[in-house]
């Protein structure tokens, strides 16, 4: 059964297409009223969502600004409240340790990983009234299969990894420190989404075709998939089997070392 967002506020980022715009309409369609945020005017998603009856407002801000973020919020929400945030905005790039530039590596971490501390650090005054009103209050993080491993059948994306790892950390750390407002923290971690920008690379790359006709899923899976974690109090929400073996390979290796400091007897403090 679908989980109802009927009355609520819901607000996301990187909403202007992809799997932001995805988890917006998615949003809607349960019934929540929308704020689509993006870095460029994402007033199409807001239109979209309009024609189908629901209710949404459209609002440029970069993440990766904390300021702009923080009013943003003020101008939204004052002493007021939002139910959902989702700190969905990111950002991508191909490349190697050899090969990346260090500008090209900063700019990753801070979409990626300050752009969510931002986020959720300017929303939290109003999601913490949520909860003082007693309505439930979530923050929907999207990381990556990316966070959960290395997909070997991914192109080298350092950056990119090394940035969906460090968002599955901050996640964590949410958890612990929103625990005592009882703020939901969830972290959607999908493999490849056939969104708009990886469409585009498709048709120009039969190959690449060929992996996210394999691989892929479509943006409206992953955001239905997103909020019925939300809704059953997920902390990591995988969307796609294919992500399976590398992730468990990657934390048996944790866990094999784990029982080897074990083994020997070593004292755990």
């Amino acid at each position: 059964m679908t989980a109802s967002l009927s009355g609520a506020t819901v607000l996301v980022t990187g909403a202007a297409t992809g799997v932001g715009r995805a988890l917006a309409l998615e949003a809607a369609r349960r019934g929540a009223d929308l704020i689509a945020v993006d870095v460029t005017d994402p007033a199409e998603t807001a239109d979209m969502i309009h024609a189908a009856g629901a209710t949404a407002r459209s609002c440029v801000a970069d993440v990766r600004d904390a300021e702009a973020v923080r009013a943003l919020a003020d101008e939204l929400f004052d002493d007021g409240t939002v139910d959902v945030v989702c700190a969905n905005a990111g950002t991508g790039i191909g490349g190697t340790v050899d090969t990346l530039a260090s500008s090209d590596f900063s700019n990753v971490l801070a979409v990626n990983v300050l752009g969510v501390f931002h986020t959720v650090q300017a929303f939290l005054p109003a999601l913490r009234r949520t909860r003082a009103a007693g309505r439930p209050a979530s923050v929907l993080i999207t990381g990556s299969e990316h966070s959960l491993g290395v997909p070997p059948y991914v192109p080298p994306m350092t950056a990119y990894t090394t940035s969906k790892h460090a968002v599955l950390g901050l996640a964590a750390s949410l958890r612990r420190d929103l625990a005592e407002d009882d703020i939901q923290v969830s972290l959607l971690c999908p493999s490849y989404v056939r969104t708009e920008r990886l469409a585009d690379y498709a048709s120009k790359d039969p190959a690449f075709a060929s992996i996210l006709q394999t691989y892929g899923q479509d943006a409206d899976v992953v955001a239905a998939a997103a909020f019925d974690g939300l809704a059953a109090g997920q902390f990591v929400v995988p969307t796609n089997a294919v992500s399976r073996d590398f992730v468990v390979d990657l934390h048996k290796t944790l866990i094999d070392a784990m029982e080897a400091v074990t083994a020997t007897g070593r004292p755990a403090s």
